[in-house]
């Protein structure tokens, strides 16, 4: 499996003819209703890219028993089965047995497209109504069927030894005439021994393992039925029994089209898939400016990366994931103006969300590339700070507090800020004298949140320090008392 260029642990989705760069689904998101003509396109050369499939190695066969099994147990599939296990035990002459032909016929058509569907990864089951658009499927499939057996057993007459070979290639082979009618609808391609070989040998040996699945599996509603043997003429039972024929049919098929799955990039069917996965236009959006702004900013592309995350920013101002995307992109920019202006919005955003902690985080890279830096509205630093002394990132606090009556003499909640500095002055940084300046200040100039709780609590604390203090020896730290 080849792997994307740009996320090393993930595996190729994508791939450009033109420059022969891998992109995986993250880099390149959507599916076939986001994509207009021509589309996608190469981020590094424009060139419409080919499809390799999801680009994660599917399971194997023979691990995925219990979603196979789970598959026959969809609403859907337990109501047809029901209706079809009523259907055989109904004793209503005529009208009985048209009713089981019919099912049995709609049984057949379901069943391909059963198959088809899986084999494009699709697992939610195709409805009845589908299944009854595709009526002359049932048609095909008893041709394929009933020719598959007419000339090894006319051989038979005549040359029993060719004959017998013949019975025991078309017996096998009824698993692979399935999955051909399935996917190419023609009874032509169904019939063909040399494609028949040709599927059979591109699978391998998990064919063999997936015939005797189905013959297992197909086997066992009459297993169950020797177990009810004494009571098969009892209507529950038979409507069990037809129900467990329409279950291990579902099952079976199901099978057939994850082998063709699985095998998809052997068989080719890897181009005929549909692409990628379909996403809501606003997610899609998302999505790409994602992808392609993590391609471009590791190409040294970080203009483009930026205005990618702009321009899908005005239409979805509150997405953290994009706003994350771009302050790393303007970081590595070092556009000191543009990067003041995004985390001042970035933070706003983040505790408006509930996101404190993460805005601390944020302010906290910032100022590593903007020495000094804090936002200009004095509120917004307030709370910043706030968020950094619970995370005890003390400095960065304080210096987003320090002098801010001289910054911002107007803001209303000055005095709790100063109040906060002198907590972190004391718990964090040993910085006695300075909190008493502070809480001095506060009680002359904002009685109010002197007498707050806050206020009592760090006037609490400042008392007890400077008696520590006070005492003989007592210079040590307000934490190591």
């Amino acid at each position: 499996m080849q792997q994307c260029r740009y996320h090393s642990r993930q595996g190729a989705s994508w791939h450009c003819p033109g420059c022969q760069a891998l992109f995986c689904s993250t880099c390149i998101p959507g599916g076939e209703d986001n994509f207009r003509a021509g589309q996608p396109r190469c981020p590094l050369c424009t060139t419409s890219l080919a499809y390799l499939g999801e680009g994660v190695k599917p399971e194997p066969f023979w691990r995925m028993g219990p979603r196979f099994f789970a598959y026959g147990l969809h609403p859907r599939v337990l109501v047809f089965g029901l209706l079809a296990g009523w259907a055989g035990a109904w004793q209503g002459g005529l009208a009985s047995g048209l009713l089981a032909l019919f099912l049995y016929g709609l049984l057949l058509c379901y069943g391909l497209l059963i198959v088809s569907a899986v084999a494009a990864g699709d697992w939610e089951p195709p409805s009845m109504g589908e299944a009854v658009d595709h009526g002359n499927l049932f048609v095909r499939q008893i041709a394929v069927l009933a020719l598959m057996f007419v000339v090894p057993l006319f051989v038979l007459t005549q040359v029993p030894m060719l004959g017998i070979a013949l019975l025991v290639l078309a017996t096998v082979a009824v698993p692979a005439s399935i999955m051909l009618l399935a996917l190419s609808r023609s009874v032509t391609v169904a019939l063909n021994p040399l494609l028949w070989l040709k599927l059979m040998f591109t699978i391998g040996w998990p064919y063999l393992l997936l015939w005797l699945a189905l013959l297992t599996v197909n086997s066992a509603p009459q297993v169950v039925g020797s177990l009810f043997a004494g009571a098969l003429g009892s209507m529950p039972i038979q409507v069990l029994l037809g129900g467990l024929a329409v279950y291990a049919s579902v099952v079976a098929y199901a099978m057939m089209g994850y082998v063709l799955h699985e095998r998809g990039d052997r068989l080719g069917l890897s181009a005929s898939a549909a692409r990628g996965r379909n996403l809501a236009p606003d997610e899609y959006a998302r999505r790409e400016a994602l992808g392609l702004s993590h391609v471009y900013a590791t190409e040294g592309r970080l203009e483009d990366a930026r205005k990618r995350l702009d321009n899908v920013l005005q239409q979805q101002p509150n997405d953290r994931s994009l706003h994350d995307q771009l302050h790393r992109i303007l970081r590595l920019m070092k556009k000191d103006k543009a990067l003041a202006r995004h985390t001042d919005v970035y933070c706003r955003l983040l505790i408006a969300q509930g996101y404190g902690g993460s805005a601390a985080g944020v302010v906290r890279a910032t100022r590593q590339e903007l020495k000094g830096f804090r936002p200009e509205d004095p509120a917004l630093c307030h709370q910043l700070a706030e968020h950094l002394a619970e995370q005890g990132h003390w400095r960065d606090a304080a210096q987003l507090l320090v002098n801010m009556h001289q910054r911002a003499p107007d803001y209303a909640g000055l005095g709790d800020a100063y109040v906060l500095l002198a907590r972190i002055y004391l718990e964090g940084l040993d910085r006695l004298p300075q909190a008493q300046q502070l809480m001095q200040f506060v009680a002359a100039r904002y009685p109010g949140s002197h007498a707050s709780d806050a206020g009592r609590q760090v006037q609490d604390l400042l008392t007890r320090t400077a008696n520590i203090q006070a005492l003989p020896g007592g210079g040590s730290s307000p934490a190591s008392c």
